[in-house]
């Protein structure tokens, strides 16, 4: 499957502006439901000190992206999308094939290359794009 898509930008919005408003992605032991709530608020910021929980998370504007990508690719199930289908989008990050495999397990909870939902996708697409 190839993606309509041809290019992304991980770093900012079509004007050229960083993200503002982070919301955390989700983890593996609180599921994807932590992402969902914190999208839904524009003022989620981590507290962070000195880089740390604040790295990790996932502004609302990127979110939309992420997920506007997600529709993008061409896939089989309309609410999942396989690895094998997302490779190509996700080689765009120059992450290396193994890593984005291990970032793709890590999202959805370990289960390997079982496919991701709009916002697991989200999470590896944001892992990726702050390696």
């Amino acid at each position: 499957a190839r993606s309509r898509a041809t290019s992304f930008d991980w770093s900012a919005d079509e004007h050229g502006h960083r993200d503002s408003g982070p919301v955390p992605p989700a983890s593996p032991s609180s599921g994807m439901s932590r992402l969902r709530r914190a999208s839904s608020s524009s003022s989620a910021v981590g507290k962070g000190c000195g880089g740390s929980a604040s790295d990790w998370l996932l502004p609302a504007e990127r979110l939309g992206r992420f997920r506007a990508l997600f529709s993008t690719i061409e896939r089989h199930d309309h609410d999942h999308v396989a690895l094998e289908e997302a490779r190509e989008v996700l080689e765009r990050s120059e992450v290396p094939w193994d890593e984005l495999q291990r970032l793709w397990a890590l999202c959805n909870g370990g289960s390997g290359g079982a496919p991701l939902g709009r916002d697991g996708f989200a999470c590896v697409m944001h892992l990726a794009s702050a390696r």
